[in-house]
């Protein structure tokens, strides 16, 4: 289950800061494949989920746009959160 992007992301709001650790790393390795689901929770009335969403987020933008890091990463990255600013503002 921890390569469903949407079942990792809900991770990050769970009470148990064990499991929300789990998540994030779990997100982390996912890298941008799992950013839509980010953005959703960032959304969420859950404060604690909003929270590491935002946090998962700007980790994986920081290890994908380090120097060293393939460039096909970088654009998949790029692309991702570019499909991602489209699909919030046209709502």
């Amino acid at each position: 289950m921890d390569d469903e992007p949407d079942y990792v992301a809900r991770g990050l709001g769970n009470l148990d800061i064990e499991i929300r650790d789990q998540a994030h790393d779990a997100a982390i390795k996912m890298g941008p494949e799992i950013i839509g689901s980010l953005v959703f929770l960032m959304g969420e009335n859950d404060p604690v989920a909003s929270s590491g969403a935002k946090q998962t987020l700007f980790d994986i933008a920081a290890q994908t746009s380090a120097p060293g890091i393939d460039i096909d990463k970088k654009t998949k990255l790029a692309e991702e959160l570019q499909k991602q600013v489209g699909a919030t503002s046209s709502e």
